[in-house]
């Protein structure tokens, strides 16, 4: 999660006639992920090809792309099963979205649903907590944060989003002269 050499990632195979073209889109750092894919995708193993990609962490990648701590409002982390060692990795006292979004159903894929695979979600997340974000689980798959004091809506806003009610963002006021590009 660190920039600098690149690491091995496994893609999973071409579409063939009896496999969706989905198929192609099976990416992971890790080989195993691929494989329990073979449910769905007959002989996968014949198909996997190893490639190197770069690596940069998420304040290398807002370096190289200008972007400061201040300006990222929504951080999503879906990196099929590395997500919470990428989420870990972010500074969250410097970089601090008011939107957090990650990936855990692989992880706990990854540990076979049991107590350890909850035991590395629940530390992910209380990391993410220890910096003042309320989290949400959304089975089967995602964790939201949010930093309420990132952000200038009353709490009433906030709160009607908990309720299901659509909170929609007037103008650039509501988000204390953030602009969407």
């Amino acid at each position: 999660a660190h920039g600098g050499p690149a690491r091995s990632n496994v893609k999973g195979p071409r579409p063939a006639d009896n496999v969706g073209s989905w198929a192609s889109q099976v990416a992971s750092m890790s080989r195993q992920h691929i494989l329990n894919h073979a449910k769905f995708l007959p002989n996968v193993e014949d198909y996997i090809v190893e490639i190197q990609v770069p690596c940069l962490s998420v304040d290398a990648l807002l370096e190289a792309e200008g972007v400061s701590a201040e300006d990222v409002f929504v951080l999503s982390v879906d990196a099929e099963g590395y997500d919470g060692e990428i989420v870990k990795s972010v500074d969250l006292s410097r970089i601090q979205p008011f939107l957090l979004v990650w990936e855990f159903i692989h992880l706990v894929d990854k540990h076979k649903r049991g107590a350890e695979a909850w035991n590395v979600v629940n530390e992910v997340e209380d990391y993410v907590k220890g910096f003042g974000y309320d989290c949400w689980r959304v089975i089967p798959e995602n964790m939201f944060c949010t930093k309420p004091k990132t952000t200038i809506l009353p709490a009433e806003r906030l709160a009607a989003c908990a309720d299901g009610t659509d909170v929609h963002i007037d103008d650039e006021t509501d988000l204390g002269g953030f602009k969407w590009n």
